[in-house]
């Protein structure tokens, strides 16, 4: 994507999610009042979501590269994982660098391969997200209500719902469109089998399931229920939110789509906010008490291979 174009595309985002919790009103007294309501052992049944999801990803990179590397254990996938998402906290996508010399030195995979297997993933994960995206929003009520209006049929409310879905689908599509703009061609891949591509989907299906269970408990925690479709319509915008990372781990992009895609439904901004911060801790917990012992492990196992 092209810096300025994916700025303007962040710039967008990240004001529109500041303007609806001004608008909010009453941002700081409400927003504690929400915290302290907070059920925190709710909240600590979504940390074991996040261990889920180091494995479902070490699964995700074991199904990718499996056309030339059948014998990656999955102990080995799941500290990959880890590390890669601890390291990915670093600027310049450390975690991905790390991920690729570790299966170059210690596994025989070529960087080109694994690029193209990481890109590869990306896109179905990101087809995933968008199809579950557009069903959410061809079922719920209020949009459907707003898309058959004419523009002189619009009252205050649907004003209100009409700037955050502007600014989701101009930033989208802008992003879809020079997302890997010049890496994406007809020679990017090589010759995924079906049975690949298959694998590749069903991991990428549950780690986006299990990724809106523990987005739906952060909400839950907070006393608030979440129907399907809205989780499914919050959870989609978020993970089509990471087109735009450029800050690591994808920190305050995330949290501002949300924060957009919960007034596109009405839900409060504030809630949506911290719902958005509890998901974040939920991740970064585990990352950060997993993430150092599967950098070590990985670390030994570089250093067992150059002695022997």
């Amino acid at each position: 994507m092209k810096k300025n174009t994916r700025n303007i595309a962040i710039t967008a985002i990240s004001i529109t999610g500041l303007f609806y919790l001004y608008i909010s009103g009453d941002f700081f007294s409400s927003s504690i009042s929400i915290i302290k309501d907070t059920n925190v052992s709710i909240w600590l049944t979504s940390l074991p979501f996040s261990i889920a999801i180091f494995l479902l990803l070490g699964l995700q990179l074991k199904a990718s590269l499996h056309p030339c590397l059948d014998n990656l254990k999955i102990i080995t996938a799941f500290h990959l994982s880890a590390s890669n998402t601890m390291l990915n906290y670093l600027p310049a996508k450390a975690g991905l660098i790390a991920r690729g010399l570790y299966l170059k030195k210690n596994e025989g995979i070529t960087l080109q391969r694994y690029t193209e297997a990481a890109i590869f993933t990306s896109l179905i994960s990101l087809i995933i997200a968008f199809a579950f995206c557009i069903l959410a929003i061809a079922n719920n009520q209020n949009l459907k209500d707003l898309t058959s209006k004419k523009i002189t049929e619009l009252g205050p409310q649907d004003a209100q719902l009409t700037l955050p879905i502007a600014t989701l689908i101009s930033t989208l599509v802008i992003s879809i469109f020079f997302f890997k703009k010049k890496t994406i061609t007809k020679k990017t891949f090589p010759e995924f089998s079906t049975k690949t591509a298959l694998a590749i989907f069903l991991t990428s299906l549950t780690l986006f399931i299990v990724s809106s269970a523990r987005l739906y408990l952060c909400f839950f925690s907070l006393n608030y229920h979440l129907s399907l479709n809205e989780i499914i319509f919050l959870h989609s915008v978020t993970s089509l939110s990471f087109i735009l990372a450029i800050a690591p781990g994808n920190i305050g992009i995330k949290e501002s789509a949300l924060v957009i895609a919960a007034a596109c439904i009405l839900i409060d901004p504030k809630l949506a906010l911290i719902a958005g911060l509890l998901d974040r801790l939920s991740a970064l917990v585990p990352t950060f008490l997993i993430g150092p012992i599967s950098s070590a492990h990985l670390l030994n196992r570089i250093i067992e291979k150059k002695s022997s």
